[in-house]
């Protein structure tokens, strides 16, 4: 099945300036970035939020729900326990297809599973387009747990092997009430998301 690849018409989209800049550069790990309409001064009360980037089809796994463990090689969200996260939405598409096994596995149709693609990729990508809280975060250790709690495991994250990944409870996902244009970046950042289309 492939992920369909749906963009949302960019006169839709709300869009980003970094903070002091008519023009938005790649900023390092840990910078703020300022999202509004149209990449001038804004008025528009906003908040800061922590900001991650994921591939489709997980980016819309998470924010529908369906994932509530997500994986990483390191621990960046151990520092954001409790916090809310926005995420961004990549470009490229996760490489590996288990994620399709998985929700067959869990009783969806195929045409279940073609809705739930759809929905994922209704604001388009390189965008905002989502919040979520951030809970506890371990490591997987095979050898600490038994057959049953690593199936478990694998089926909120939607994703095996687990191998020796950071694994990190998520819960509360929304989606913005539109989509925030912003530029991904590696590993965490912040984004100043005006109120107006938070959830909630």
């Amino acid at each position: 099945m492939r992920v369909i690849d749906v963009t949302m018409p960019k006169s839709k989209r709300k869009k980003f300036r970094q903070h002091g800049s008519r023009k938005a550069e790649p900023e390092k790990e840990g910078e703020s970035t300022s999202l509004n309409r149209d990449n001038t001064e804004s008025a528009e009360p906003y908040q800061v939020f922590p900001c991650i980037s994921a591939r489709q089809p997980y980016a819309g796994f998470i924010l529908d729900g369906l994932k509530t463990i997500e994986t990483r090689w390191t621990p960046k969200f151990k520092n954001l326990e409790n916090q809310t996260v926005a995420l961004h939405i990549a470009w490229k598409d996760w490489e590996g297809t288990e994620w399709k096994d998985m929700l067959a596995e869990r009783g969806m149709e195929e045409d279940e599973i073609s809705q739930v693609l759809e929905n994922g990729e209704k604001y388009g990508r390189g965008v905002i387009a989502g919040i979520f809280t951030v809970g506890e975060t371990w490591q997987f250790e095979e050898d600490s747990v038994s057959k049953e709690e690593k199936q478990e495991l694998e089926k909120k994250a939607i994703l095996r092997p687990l191998n020796e990944k950071y694994l990190t409870r998520i819960h509360s996902p929304k989606w913005l009430l539109e989509p925030m244009t912003c530029r991904g970046q590696v590993g965490v950042w912040k984004v100043d998301i005006s109120e107006n289309v938070l959830p909630k």
